[in-house]
């Protein structure tokens, strides 16, 4: 990456006080977890004025801390604080009631490493984990700092030394893909060009809300040099974590499996002879294929050959079932079943038939469809297997989901391709 060597100027004073996240790390935080925003903190208030160069001035009243010590001894803690614009008087960042609050993500202006600049394209975020105030007697207003443990980006990375493993890791990382860090800094609020969002991506989660193509996320935590993922990866012959750029997966939300996997490793080709393609598997009609899926099986679970009635979405086997209870839903017969089936909303009947998938390439994008479709199987299960009367507010509440998917482009149809590795399963 090439660096320029900076101006000395008033103009980027305010700036220096931020140091890059991938050559600085004085301080570890003693949190090991990242905090949600959505969890407000207890405490004061502060309303405060953004800070503005002033040029009488040869220097800022006051030196930001060097260590978060310092800043615990010479600030005063607050909660939030509401950033005021000097000259307009309105808020800074964002509408009047809005707020930059400990546990909230930040986008940070990068400025000096050393005696070198930065590129202006390079972004910098972090999460506020303490704010400070400190008024001195002479000074004409308060001084605003903030303790930040710092983002990670895949290139800020190749600064850090952690293992080749670790890298290894990392190499699938999307452009706004970051992972967040216990390294902590402290920073001058001259240094803040706003809040942003960053969603947690829990691969494992049936509701993991939709992650847009350029929207910031994370999966993964730097502890340390250590880089900690959880245990998510093909269960096939790759063992290779999820590259939402290049991969393709299928799901299998049943019980006993709940994985994701690769297409090409269920595919054959010169490397790989295993074939999971679902080939033998004849279904007439829509109502046939989602009776297949739901209706639920007596006893435990059979191995391949696949029988008519596959595992439903969730099959406790006869060992774990519960105890008879006289208020337990039976399953109806499978002549009612197929009769209940078309009586369901056909939007309803496509979305629980389709194959779960994710991946930029499938069309699904980063999350892929797993709830709208895991969403209408259940929702078809309580008509089909349990004759339940059809919930049409969570009908109307998935079908608008799928409308939204990709952007408000509507979820793209993927049909069940292969048998599921784990379970035999149509996936």
């Amino acid at each position: 990456m090439a660096r320029v060597s900076p101006q000395k100027t008033k103009s980027t004073r305010a700036i220096q006080h931020a140091s890059k996240p991938a050559q600085k790390s004085k301080a570890k935080s003693s949190r090991n977890t990242i905090v949600s925003p959505t969890k407000a903190p207890r405490g004061p208030l502060l309303v405060t004025y953004f800070p503005v160069d002033d040029v009488e001035k040869d220097d800022d009243p006051a030196q930001v801390p060097q260590s978060v010590m310092e800043f615990r001894k010479l600030y005063t803690p607050y909660a939030k604080i509401k950033v005021l614009d000097s000259v307009t008087g309105e808020n800074t960042f964002g509408g009047d009631d809005e707020l930059v609050r400990v546990n909230d993500f930040i986008h940070i202006r990068a400025g000096q490493v050393g005696d070198r600049s930065v590129e202006d394209n390079e972004q910098w975020h972090a999460q506020v984990r303490e704010i400070g105030v400190r008024k001195e007697p002479g000074w004409p207003k308060e001084d605003v700092c903030l303790v930040v443990a710092w983002f990670y980006t895949r290139e800020m990375l190749d600064d850090r030394p952690i293992s080749r493993h670790d890298r290894k890791l990392c190499d699938n990382m999307m452009e706004n893909e970051l992972i967040p860090s216990d390294h902590t800094d402290v920073i001058h609020l001259s240094s803040i060009m706003g809040k942003v969002d960053v969603t947690f991506f829990n691969e494992h989660s049936h509701h993991q809300p939709e992650i847009g193509p350029t929207d910031f996320f994370y999966r993964r935590r730097l502890i340390g040099n250590n880089v900690v993922m959880a245990k998510d990866t093909c269960k096939t012959r790759c063992k290779a974590t999820y590259d939402p750029n290049q991969d393709v997966q299928h799901y299998c939300p049943r019980d006993q499996c709940c994985r994701w996997y690769h297409v090409a490793c269920m595919t054959p080709d010169k490397q790989n002879e295993d074939d999971y393609r679902l080939v033998g598997y004849n279904i007439s009609s829509v109502e046939q294929l989602l009776v297949d899926l739901v209706y639920p099986e007596a006893g435990k679970k059979k191995a391949k050959p696949r029988s008519k009635l596959p595992y439903p979405i969730t099959n406790p086997s006869s060992e774990t079932e519960p105890e008879e209870d006289e208020n337990m839903m039976h399953p109806i017969s499978l002549q009612a079943a197929y009769a209940a089936a078309e009586l369901l909303p056909s939007r309803i009947r496509t979305l629980a038939t389709l194959g779960i998938t994710r991946g930029m390439p499938s069309g699904n994008g980063i999350v892929g469809n797993v709830w709208v479709v895991t969403a209408a199987r259940y929702l078809a299960r309580q008509v089909i297997a349990e004759g339940k009367p059809l919930d049409e507010e969570e009908a109307a509440r998935i079908m608008e989901a799928a409308d939204e998917m990709n952007s408000g482009n509507g979820l793209k149809l993927t049909p069940l391709a292969f048998d599921c590795p784990g379970c035999g399963s149509p996936i």
